[in-house]
Order: C-alpha cells, then sequence, then structure tokens
C-alpha cells in the first residue's frame, strides 16, 4: 500500500504537524508513505524521514498558477503510485477533486467550522467529495463532519510532539505573565486575551499570526499595554517561563491541540467555557464564559485563595489518548481495512 500525506504547508499549525509525526511513524508498519506539502515556508520543528514531495506553489496567487499547480500536483500523486490520499484541510481538499477515482480519498476533519471565509467554495468542495465517495473521518469525538453534520468513518486523534507518560508541571506561585499561542482570527478571539491583560495590568504574550494581527497591534499601541508580538514560532513553548499563564478564549475548537500541549509542558491554563473544552472534564474553575469571569479567576490565583492546576488523573487521560504508538496502530488498522 502507498500513502501520501497532503498538508497545506510544510509547517503552521497542529494539521500540519501532526501529519508530519504521522509520516515518520508509519514508516514503521507495512504501509509506504510520503508527504506532499502543498505551499513552501519554514520547515517544521518535526522533520520528516519519509520521502517528502517538493512544495508546488509559491507567492504567485493566479488562474495560472492554480492551474500549473493541479496539473503538477495530478502529475506527483501519479508518480507515487498512491493508493490512497490523506487530505488535510482546504487546498487539499480542493485538489483531491482532481484526482483519478481509482486513488482513494481519505479527508481528516479537524475543526468545526472548516474553509474559513471560503464557506460557500467549501460546501461546493465537500458535495463533490460525497458524490465521489470520499471517506471522512475526525480527529475527536465531538466533531461532524461539516456541512452537513453526519458521523464520521473513524476517529483518529492527532499526535503531538515529545513526550506524554511522565509530566513535571510547572508550579506557579505568582502569576507573572499571560499568554496566548494560536491563529490571530475572530474564532480564537485574541481580543478577549488583550482585554484580560487590560483588565488586570498583566504583560502579555502573543505567538501566532493572522488576519487580525493589525487591528490587535493598533489596540495593544492605543492603550499603552505592555504586550508583545513574537509572531509564528516552530516551538511557541521554548519562548514560555516560570510564572506563565496560558490563555485560551477560543469561540469554538477543533481539537484542542494549545490545550493538550499546555498540558504536556506542564504549563497553567485557563480556558474559555465552551463545550469543545468541557469535553475533557475538566474542573470548572479552568472554564470561563467571558472576560470578567478570566479576570475574576485570575484575581483569585494572584492571592492565592484559588490556585491553578489540572489534576494528575484528568492530565493522565488526556496524555494517554496522544500516545504515537497506540494512534499509529489505529491509523494501520485503519487504512488495512480501508483498502
Amino acid at each position: 500500500m502507498r500513502v501520501t500525506l497532503v498538508t497545506n504547508s510544510k509547517s503552521g499549525g497542529g494539521a500540519e504537524r501532526s501529519m508530519n509525526l504521522l509520516a515518520n511513524s508509519l514508516q514503521t508498519c507495512e504501509i509506504s508513505t510520503s508527504i506532499f506539502p502543498l505551499t513552501d515556508g519554514v520547515a517544521d520543528l518535526v522533520e520528516t524521514v519519509e520521502e517528502t514531495i517538493e512544495p508546488i506553489f509559491g507567492v504567485e496567487k493566479s488562474l495560472r498558477s492554480l492551474i500549473k499547480g493541479i496539473l503538477r500536483f495530478r502529475s506527483e500523486i501519479y508518480n507515487q503510485k498512491t493508493d490512497v490520499a490523506i487530505l488535510n484541510c482546504d487546498l487539499p481538499e480542493l485538489l483531491g477533486l482532481f484526482l483519478p477515482r481509482k486513488i482513494k480519498l481519505v479527508i481528516v476533519e479537524h475543526a468545526r467550522h472548516p474553509w474559513g471565509g471560503r464557506r460557500i467554495l467549501g460546501v461546493l468542495v465537500r458535495l463533490a467529495h460525497l458524490s465521489r465517495r470520499t471517506t471522512f473521518v475526525a480527529v475527536s469525538t465531538h466533531l461532524r463532519i461539516w456541512p452537513l453534520q453526519f458521523k464520521y468513518r473513524a476517529v483518529l486523534p492527532n499526535m503531538i510532539n515529545g513526550n506524554t507518560e511522565s509530566i513535571k508541571k510547572i508550579e506557579i506561585t505568582e502569576i507573572r505573565r499571560l499568554v496566548f499561542i494560536g491563529r490571530l482570527s475572530k474564532i480564537k478571539r485574541p481580543n478577549v486575551f488583550i482585554q484580560i491583560c487590560k483588565n488586570l495590568k498583566l504583560p502579555g504574550l502573543i505567538l501566532g499570526v493572522g488576519p487580525m494581527q493589525a487591528e490587535l497591534k493598533s489596540k495593544i499601541s492605543r492603550h499603552r499595554l505592555d504586550i508583545e508580538f513574537l509572531g509564528y514560532k516552530k516551538n511557541p513553548w521554548e519562548f514560555l517561563s516560570k510564572g506563565d499563564l496560558v490563555i485560551v478564549p477560543s469561540q469554538s475548537e477543533g481539537d484542542g491541540l494549545v490545550i493538550v500541549e499546555a498540558i504536556q509542558k506542564g504549563f497553567p491554563l485557563l480556558m474559555s467555557d465552551i463545550k469543545d473544552f468541557r469535553r475533557f472534564g475538566f474542573q470548572s474553575d479552568l472554564l470561563c464564559a467571558n472576560v470578567k469571569e478570566f479576570t475574576a479567576r485570575i484575581k483569585a490565583a494572584s492571592v492565592d485563595e484559588r490556585p491553578i492546576y489540572i489534576s494528575e488523573d484528568i492530565t493522565r487521560q488526556i496524555l494517554q489518548t496522544r500516545n504515537k504508538t497506540f494512534i499509529t496502530q489505529e491509523w494501520e488498522r485503519f487504512l488495512k481495512k480501508f483498502m
């Protein structure tokens, strides 16, 4: 069996890194694997040891470059003698429609609201995939396949890089800084993070890029807030230190990888009170419905009334589901049964 994992880019978010990890892990199975990032960029923290196909898209954005990209995409997949193409996110889904029908397609649902601001195009692409009998899988049990909200064929969680066995928690005696990690978009609500920093008069650190970046920087300058932007970093956790509190104020989430990684790295965190986070089973005082609740909870922790921590049982339970060996075996079973 020959499997090609198609991603948006070499690096970027949790979806790309998880597929890089999967490409490396599947080499232990009797599955020939290659990974195909469609757009160029900086190398990811996780380097793939399996064959990597060179990206087909650069900075040029035109109809001509798209047509050339589609033709080269078909050619590369054909040259790989691909049996199954695993498509991650918008661009891979679109290009997957141009592959011959003898190649089986698998779309991985990473989010509750895929396709962002291109909903009409997304609906058309998904309907075309349904008519082609493309198989859909999800990274979490709480997801349904957009836009028809039907159930996935299988649940195959995202891997995370590093140890998932023994975790050393970073003790926090004083909250010195608040940290936001993620895409700067409306659904992630970085504006809520800024308001929390403003209310508490605490320094902040933002790691990520996105369409709201200019607006957020303007707001920070206008209110003279002590918030630093570091942009995209391959390993954002190396910029955190003792005394940092991670804030995740998202309106909705797919897999919630920032939360999983914060737990893995041992950093304390607070998150928005949404069903996407409640599914993890966190104690209620880690979930905040609005800016007022975030502010009050951090104030309480700052005077040692209610320290912020995640129970050992929940930590163990969450990290067990991200074990590389377990996830690799699940993918191997799925792919062999799928064929």
